[in-house]
């Protein structure tokens, strides 16, 4: 059996190909769905719910980092203290 130089890198390119699967769990709510209905509402430690953790929380003048941590809870409030967004983030 002749096997060209072609055929050869062919096979041998095919050889490292391996099909993966790769499961993406999906995280726990940090608890951003239980913060919507004080959506307007001035702001409260008690509107952060059991659990939740890590939290933060920040108005339009605080400086935030830009990582990006799904299970972490970040308050949004405007600038008259009343609570303008809840995300996992």
């Amino acid at each position: 059996m002749k096997m060209t130089l072609g055929g050869a890198l062919a096979l041998m390119a095919l050889a490292g190909c391996e099909t993966t699967t790769t499961t993406v769990s999906q995280p726990a709510d940090c608890g951003a769905a239980a913060m919507q209905v004080y959506l307007g509402q001035t702001f409260a430690q008690s509107m952060i719910p059991p659990g939740a953790e890590p939290v933060r929380v920040g108005g339009p003048t605080t400086a935030m980092t830009a990582d990006f941590n799904p299970n972490r809870l970040t308050v949004l409030l405007d600038a008259e203290g009343k609570l303008e967004e809840a995300k996992c983030q």
